[in-house]
């Protein structure tokens, strides 16, 4: 696969599974899988380092995750925890 922004060669260094609001292979570790994630392959460009993640199947995404005052799970578009009543925030 080419690099969009120069054209050289993007090589894979592994599959990782993205989950939103925790940390993973980038940031560190994270305990526990089954809340909402999305598993990636990350590939990097042996020129430039650029790097680009590519999801390995899409029907695999849970668009749950989990909320971060009671610890119940919660619709990734919520902006209220329909548990706890708190309000929700999301990176971007």
């Amino acid at each position: 696969m080419e690099c969009l922004r120069c054209g050289a060669n993007m090589k894979s260094i592994g599959v990782e599974q993205l989950k939103l609001g925790e940390a993973g292979f980038i940031t560190g570790s994270w305990s526990g899988t089954e809340s909402g994630g999305l598993e990636v392959e990350i590939k990097i460009c042996a020129k430039c380092g650029k790097v680009e993640f590519f999801a390995s199947e899409l029907e695999e995404f849970v668009e749950e995750a989990e909320c971060p005052h009671c610890h119940n799970m919660v619709d990734c578009e919520a902006d209220v925890c329909p548990s706890c009543g708190r309000k929700l925030y999301r990176e971007v």
